[in-house]
């Protein structure tokens, strides 16, 4: 997913947080700063079809082909084929979720992030964004495997040190052991 050049800013938001950056005194400017990149990701999904709903992807990518360009990222939907009824179900993620002293376990579905099936299943998880920007779903994986979408947040040390996003992270192991990271407050 492209991201926005977060210098030539081009929606109404963006351009705002430019100009506030500019104007707010010098120990908020990181906080804008963070908020412009934050922004620059989010309105990469949205222009890459990851945010809207159906019907506006459709009518998206009619617009776009009809303007001649050549649209790889958003699919038409279509209504799904039945699965047959001889192909083996992929069985559903056993995950351990570590919480200070509290432990959690939870059952995620293929495909599904880990952060909606723990919320749905009552684990008390932190999140924010919901969109790999912000980080405060950030979990040190101890056990299995989870593969987070880009963009995220997360430099590559901490994707190497095993720290995870949950809203975008998807189990791809049998089970899987995280552990909460919560920042001290």
């Amino acid at each position: 997913m492209p991201l926005l050049d977060i210098e030539r800013p081009t929606t109404p938001i963006a351009r705002f947080l430019s100009l506030v950056e500019r104007r707010v005194p010098l120990r908020f400017a990181p906080v804008v700063a963070q908020a412009r990149r934050d922004l620059a990701v989010v309105e990469g999904r949205i222009l890459d079809g990851a945010l809207m709903p159906p019907t506006v992807a459709r009518r998206h990518a009619r617009e776009r082909a009809a303007a001649g360009v050549v649209e790889t990222s958003v699919a038409e939907t279509k209504t799904p084929v039945a699965p047959s009824t001889t192909a083996p179900k992929k069985a559903l993620a056993r995950v351990t979720i570590e919480d200070g002293g509290a432990v959690h376990a939870v059952e995620v579905a293929p495909g599904r992030y880990l952060l909606e099936s723990a919320l749905e299943q009552g684990a008390p998880m932190p999140f924010s964004c919901t969109l790999g920007g912000c980080g405060s779903c950030k979990v040190s994986l101890i056990e299995g495997s989870i593969e987070i979408e880009e963009p995220h947040c997360l430099t590559p040390e901490e994707v190497d040190a095993g720290l995870r996003l949950t809203c975008v992270g998807r189990v791809t192991s049998s089970t899987c052991r995280v552990r909460i990271e919560r920042d001290p407050s």
